[in-house]
C-alpha cells in the first residue's frame, strides 16, 4: 500500500465523523458496540477489548527493529493528524498498543479508526 492510499483512507475516515456541538476534543465521536465494522485479515482484526477502563488493546511483533521503527513512526504521524493517540509501549521487537477516548474512559468510533489505521500500517510497513 502506497502512502498516498494510507493518507487518503485516513482522510476519509476522519471526514466521515459527523461533526457535534460538543467540546472540540470530542467533536464526532461515538460509543460503538464491541465488533469492528472492518472486516480484514483474522489475524489482523484481533483487538482484545479490556475493562478498567474500556479500552482495546493489541501486541504487534516484528521482525526487526527497521519494521518497527517505520511502524512506530507512521503510526505517530497519523494519530497527530487524527489528534488522537494510543498508549505505546515498546519492547524489543513488540510494540503494545491500547486505544480508548481518555475523556470518556471508554471505546468510540474514532478509537475503531485508529485501530483499523494501525492494522493497515502494519500490513504496509511489514513489506
Amino acid at each position: 500500500m502506497k502512502r498516498s492510499l494510507l493518507k487518503e483512507i485516513s482522510d476519509n475516515l476522519r471526514a466521515n465523523v459527523p461533526q457535534r456541538k460538543m467540546p472540540e476534543f470530542l467533536q464526532g465521536m461515538t460509543t460503538m458496540s464491541d465488533e469492528l465494522p472492518l472486516t480484514v485479515t483474522p489475524g489482523r482484526s484481533s483487538w482484545e477489548i479490556v475493562e478498567s477502563p474500556r479500552r482495546l488493546k493489541k501486541t504487534f511483533n516484528f521482525a526487526g527493529p527497521e519494521h518497527r521503527t517505520r511502524f512506530l513512526m507512521e503510526l505517530l504521524e497519523e494519530q497527530d493528524r487524527m489528534h488522537h493517540h494510543s498508549r505505546m509501549t515498546v519492547d524489543e521487537n513488540e510494540i503494545h498498543v491500547e486505544i480508548y477516548t481518555k475523556d470518556l474512559n471508554t471505546i468510540t468510533e474514532v478509537d475503531h479508526q485508529l485501530s483499523r489505521l494501525a492494522d493497515l500500517i502494519y500490513a504496509d510497513t511489514s513489506r
